[in-house]
């Protein structure tokens, strides 16, 4: 772990320790925001953006499934169909899916 290394769109720009004496990487993003992360997470790939493409799921997800139809997705995850199976269904991918599922609405 040193300076210059990046981590999906991070890009470690300094690293220190905090009061618990954890490692703490100050990292900036593709997307231009600077955000602190555990080195952790970021060498487990826990941590791979700064929200930025999490709003860029959703966004697309929101465009692709109108949230009426949240409600199909949930029964059909409910009766058993799995997320890649949903997914196919609904063109988008079984990570979208499994978040519409675990963050229902």
């Amino acid at each position: 772990m040193e300076k210059g290394n990046r981590y999906g769109r991070l890009l470690v720009i300094g690293i220190y320790r905090n009061s618990a004496n954890r490692i703490i990487c100050k990292c900036v993003c593709d997307c231009g925001k600077e955000k602190d992360i555990y080195a952790y997470n970021l060498i487990n790939g826990k941590s791979t953006s700064c929200g930025c493409y999490q709003k860029e799921v959703i966004t697309k997800i929101n465009t692709k499934i109108p949230i009426e139809r949240y409600s199909d997705i949930f029964m059909k995850r409910d009766s058993g169909s799995t997320y890649e199976a949903i997914g196919r269904e609904y063109g988008v991918s079984r990570q979208a899916i499994k978040y519409i599922c675990d963050n229902k609405r």
